[in-house]
């Protein structure tokens, strides 16, 4: 993909009164996004721009999918992505480069901690096997890693 792809002529669409646009992007436009989330597809991006004063309105929506690894689990898992951008751009600016309004509106789309599943029961901490998969004989701690803060209480 070129460079070009999100940049926009402000000048025409502010004498065309606005304009909308619908786009595929390669989602190696948008740059790393981390070191776990990949985006998977095609980015769909709708962006309509208006006229408003002294100002360009930009209202994009983008719709994708995206893949990283379970938080808990690390296995593979896989979501849909939706995010909105509003933004403002004056009206006597050349070009509009709106690549990095929807870079950090995609970011700020994608989940803290994804999961796999909301009940995912993770890894265990003694052997390593996904509990999702396998029921691990491992037993669990007997005593609390606080226990010894219990004397504490005590008073001893």
């Amino acid at each position: 993909m070129t460079e070009a792809l999100l940049i926009f002529d402000a000048e025409e669409i502010a004498e065309r009164d606005g304009a909308r646009f619908q786009l595929d992007v390669d989602p190696r436009e948008f740059g790393e996004l981390g070191a776990e989330f990949k985006l998977a597809s095609p980015v769909a991006v709708t962006i309509e721009f208006s006229v408003g004063g002294s100002q360009l309105l930009m209202a994009c929506q983008v719709r994708g999918k995206w893949d990283a690894p379970c938080s808990r689990c690390l296995a593979p898992c896989a979501e849909g992505l939706s995010a909105a951008v509003d933004e403002t751009y004056p009206i006597g600016a050349e070009k509009i480069n709106a690549k990095e309004d929807i870079r950090q509106a995609i970011l700020l789309s994608m989940p803290v901690k994804p999961l796999c599943r909301q009940d995912c029961k993770g890894i265990c901490a003694l052997c390593g096997k996904n509990k999702n998969q396998v029921d691990c004989d491992c037993a669990p701690p007997r005593t609390s890693p606080f226990s010894k803060l219990e004397r504490f209480k005590k008073g001893k």
